[in-house]
């Protein structure tokens, strides 16, 4: 007789290998200083005229279209690039001036500055 176990992560286990959305997500890293945020979005292949980047109610949104390869004389044995509209949506902190927002384009990685709230940045005080 087999004894089946519970197993708690099974669950979640499932969730992690199911695709939370139909579109690729864009994969960023973001650094803090005391000025302000930087976040370094890879979009390899996307024209910096497809690239929507807006704020709404201290939501950034991005979005792009990559265009998919097309071949006229051949056919694809394996097919790894993704390709379509992609988008991310990052929810903005609080002391950063989403006014401010500045953003370029280089190599393949859109850069986006944020600084911060004069109110937030550290100060010293002097002891007297």
């Amino acid at each position: 007789m087999r004894v089946r176990t519970y197993d708690p992560f099974r669950q979640f286990d499932r969730l992690l290998n199911t695709p939370a959305t139909t579109r690729p997500t864009v994969p960023l890293d973001v650094v803090r200083s005391e000025d302000k945020v930087t976040l370094y979005f890879d979009v390899p292949g996307v024209d910096a005229d497809s690239i929507d980047l807006t704020v709404e109610k201290r939501e950034l949104v991005l979005r792009a279209e990559r265009p998919a390869i097309t071949l006229e004389d051949a056919e694809f044995v394996r097919r790894e690039r993704r390709h379509g509209a992609i988008e991310r949506r990052l929810v903005l902190a609080e002391n950063l001036d989403a006014e401010e927002l500045r953003a370029e384009y280089l190599n393949g990685v859109l850069v986006v500055t944020i600084p911060v709230i004069a109110e937030a940045k550290p100060r010293k005080i002097e002891i007297s």
